[in-house]
């Protein structure tokens, strides 16, 4: 029988929960959509699937609870899940999001100067992208790092509005939007651009150039990611060195490289599924540029 164990764990150096097995039995890996539409049906399977296992569900319908390969459909809206279950022990959780994306704000300055880097964060649930619009300014919008955030540099002078809708394969969010008022700096064309690497835009050094992100998105074995050090920063000496770590939800470190430039990569074919955070430190700044990637399974 499979299952859960929480607590202390002899050599163990803190509190852990972990899946385990007994006589052999392997813990059972669930594999299916993490989108769920009205009106479809998505295959969801398990392997390792043993007598007794049957499936539960919250926000969806399941077609056959008892078999290892099933129907999943929706029944609801918003965040669920498709657990494996043996009597009332859940032996497997997968998150799901069910229907479209919610937004619910924008959060970013609301005052600033042309010719700056202004940051700005959608709050959203169930996304995967996101697409950001201006009132004007002559404003150019950068890739955020993670998809719901996003700079913009305004080049006039005045009152703006910042709109941004989120989206996943069931459709979009309505738009939800913030005000700001760009006063002074490079007024009318400047070609000054900072980079500022967190949300606001604190500190500032050298000239700005988006990273590219992780690839591919979602991944399943190998992350890949391309450390172009000239273009994240000017102010670099030769001798700087990036450091890489690949990060959990809850903020513990699992993977960790560093290097001068080139490509590096992450093999995360034994992490379970889920979302994942790559933070990159260019040595400069005390704050890192966030890329966020899922693990599928």
């Amino acid at each position: 029988m499979a299952g859960q164990y929480a607590g202390w764990y002899p050599n163990s150096p803190d509190y852990v929960t972990f899946s385990y097995s007994v006589l052999g039995t392997l813990a059972p890996v669930i594999t299916g959509s993490t989108v769920i539409c009205s009106g479809s049906n998505y295959n969801f399977s398990a392997t390792n699937w043993q007598s007794g296992y049957f499936w539960v569900g919250s926000k969806v319908n399941i077609s056959c609870p008892t078999c290892s390969l099933t129907n999943v459909s929706a029944n609801g809206s918003g965040a669920g899940y498709v657990r494996i279950m043996s009597g009332s022990n859940i032996v497997k959780e997968y998150t799901v999001w069910v229907g479209a994306p919610v937004a619910s704000s924008v959060n970013g300055p609301t005052s600033g100067l042309a010719g700056g880097p202004h940051g700005f964060k959608v709050t959203q649930s169930g996304g995967t992208s996101a697409t950001w619009s201006t009132s004007g300014g002559n404003a150019t919008i950068y890739p955020g790092s993670v998809n719901d955030h996003t700079y913009i540099v305004f080049l006039q002078n005045g009152s703006w509005t910042v709109y941004a809708t989120v989206t996943n394969s069931c459709g979009s969010s309505g738009s939800v939007n913030q005000s700001i008022t760009i006063s002074g700096g490079a007024s009318g064309g400047g070609s000054f651009c900072p980079f500022c690497n967190d949300i606001g835009c604190g500190q500032c050094v050298g000239m700005w150039s988006p990273p590219p992100p992780p690839y591919p998105n979602p991944v399943s074995d190998v992350l890949y990611m391309e450390i172009d050090a000239d273009a994240l920063t000017q102010s670099r000496t030769s001798e700087q060195v990036y450091d890489v770590r690949l990060l959990d939800g809850q903020g513990n470190m699992l993977r960790q490289t560093s290097t001068k430039g080139g490509t590096i990569h992450f093999d995360v074919s034994n992490l379970p599924h889920g979302v994942y955070f790559v933070h990159v430190y260019d040595g400069v700044n005390p704050t890192p540029e966030i890329h966020q990637v899922v693990v599928e399974r």
